[in-house]
């Protein structure tokens, strides 16, 4: 659960950073480690790919939101 949350503070923070954020979605281990995360979190990212697709948006998108 903290890391799940950690994941969410830097998406958070690095969504004020544009090119923080283009680099972190464009690293295929991030984005992969965000997808096994959320899934071990209980949300679905879609396949551990390491592309960051609209599931995996989505599931970002939705964890955001429960930890408001």
């Amino acid at each position: 659960m903290r890391l799940i949350g950690f994941l969410v503070g830097i998406a958070v923070f690095a969504s004020a950073q544009a090119t923080d954020w283009d680099e972190l979605v464009q690293d295929p281990g991030t984005v992969r480690t965000v997808q096994q995360t959320l899934r071990a979190e209980g949300y679905d990212p879609g396949p551990a790919s390491g592309e960051l697709g609209p599931k995996t948006e989505a599931a970002v998108k939705q964890a955001q939101k429960d930890r408001e």
